[in-house]
């Protein structure tokens, strides 16, 4: 995860956790829906089911939820992780990226956010996620299936302070 994070942030990439300024959220929900609306004009070999699902992530997580971790590169957009506080746990709703070459590792920088805000929250992570995203999930070490059942992904408060602790000495 670290060798990603410090990729990402080489090439010009930071993350950002709410509050966001409302003209950020605006200029991000347009961003995203512009960059959805390009995909409908890319060569066919680029218009892959992935890339379109990943676009449509990214403007639903800007969009739906004001709190979103957006990670941006050279100020421009390029993934965002939307959620909700809970009594008990933080609930990812979306994960979504432009999946683009010069933005890699981005995912990896909120996801790791996202372990250091419960960390501070002091709260577990859950979310859920489909069936093509799953290598994605084991990757971060989170739990599958357990706790809220089938295509679950959770986050222990310990898996968390395990996650930050590591990470921050390698970075």
């Amino acid at each position: 995860m670290a060798v990603y994070i410090k990729l990402f942030r080489s090439r010009g990439g930071r993350v950002l956790l709410p509050p966001h300024l409302v003209a950020d959220r605006q200029r991000w929900i347009v961003e995203a829906k512009r960059y959805r609306e390009e995909w409908d004009y890319l060569p066919a070999l680029q218009r892959t089911d992935r890339l379109k699902s990943g676009l449509s992530y990214l403007w639903a997580a800007v969009r739906k939820w004001p709190r979103c971790i957006v990670a941006l590169r050279v100020n421009e957009l390029v993934a965002a992780l939307s959620f909700d506080l809970r009594v008990d746990r933080i609930e990812v709703h979306v994960i979504g990226s432009r999946q683009a070459d010069e933005a890699s590792g981005a995912g990896m920088a909120i996801e790791f956010a996202l372990a250091e805000e419960a960390l501070r929250r002091q709260l577990p992570v859950f979310s859920g996620y489909t069936g093509d995203a799953e290598n994605w999930h084991k990757r971060l070490g989170r739990r599958l299936n357990l706790v809220a059942g089938e295509n679950s992904s959770e986050w222990t408060l310990e898996d968390c302070e395990f996650i930050v602790r590591g990470i921050k000495g390698l970075l």
